[in-house]
């Protein structure tokens, strides 16, 4: 079932305006479920994706706002964005300015994810080592949720051991023109562009973001059943978790 919704398109239409950090490559409405999904590609901490979360999620006051993240982590940037604090980028920027409407993290490892790998490995047959390599990954990430949300829940961070994530620095700020943050950003983008295109990623690496994207577009798509959702995802991601909403 596909929903075409006019109004909302127009909505989308108007948002952007002569803001380049809304551009249409970044803010995509996905009209192949009951209720209208709009994509917001971000790449991770950029000045021009924490304003672009941060509009869209505003203006369009949808009825769930779908993370980039495993659902266990979604308290972390609620408590970022009940104390005002910036850590989180984009995720917690979307947090602050959503409301009343349901937060949900679709990433792996969350419900699904088990159901998400088989399919992918059904489909693409990689080797031993692929699987290997994406099951250790997988677990990697899942520990690292776990122990951001004890961090979280007032756990010393030296009882947790290790590096915690660090947010990244770019050339721009958020009181820079707009202008500004977009070139910024899309000069990133084309140069990451240029370098995935350059080297093929090793199997585990395509596996895993198949299960990844296979994940958050099931995911985003079982949501869209009842409420109009904004899901904010990496930029990379943009194109695969679309596919996926548009064949569940």
């Amino acid at each position: 079932m596909t929903t075409d919704n006019p109004p909302l398109r127009r909505r989308l239409d108007g948002l952007a305006g002569d803001d380049p950090r809304l551009d249409g490559q970044y803010v995509r409405l996905v009209d192949a479920t009951p209720e209208p999904v709009v994509l917001v590609g971000v790449v991770h901490d950029h000045p021009a994706s924490v304003y672009r979360a941060r509009r869209t999620v505003a203006a369009l006051d949808p009825g769930v706002v779908a993370l980039e993240a495993p659902d266990a982590v979604t308290p972390v940037f609620a408590s970022h964005a009940r104390a005002g604090d910036a850590t989180g980028g984009e995720m917690t920027a979307a947090v602050a300015a959503a409301g009343d409407a349901d937060v949900v993290g679709v990433d792996a490892p969350s419900r699904g994810t088990l159901s998400s790998l088989a399919a992918v490995l059904a489909d693409d047959k990689p080797g031993p080592s692929a699987v290997a390599g994406t099951l250790r990954s997988l677990a990697r990430i899942g520990a690292h949720a776990a122990r951001d949300r004890l961090r979280a829940a007032g756990v010393p961070a030296r009882w947790l051991g290790g590096e915690f994530d660090r947010a990244q620095e770019y050339d721009c700020a958020t009181t820079d023109p707009a202008s500004e943050q977009a070139a910024d950003e899309t000069a990133r983008l084309e140069r990451s562009t240029s370098l995935l295109r350059a080297f093929d990623p090793p199997p585990a690496t395509r596996v895993l973001d198949a299960v990844r994207e296979r994940q958050m577009g099931r995911r985003i798509a079982g949501l869209a059943a009842d409420d109009v959702v904004v899901a904010v995802v990496g930029f990379s991601h943009l194109d695969g978790v679309e596919n996926e909403i548009r064949n569940c």
